[in-house]
């Protein structure tokens, strides 16, 4: 995880979070907002501050 973004580059590596850990965040914050567990709220500023991005 450390070396990744050196050996993809920063853009490259972005790239794979959106594709992949980042979607799935967003989709499970969705899931809980749209079950009720969450407060209704714009999903994707929310699981960008959680993963950090």
């Amino acid at each position: 995880m450390v070396d990744a973004p050196t050996v993809l580059g920063w853009d490259g590596w972005r790239a794979l979070d959106e594709e992949s850990s980042a979607r799935h965040l967003a989709e499970a914050l969705e899931a809980l907002v749209a079950a009720g567990t969450l407060a209704d709220q714009p999903v994707e500023p929310l699981a960008r501050r959680l993963s950090g991005r």
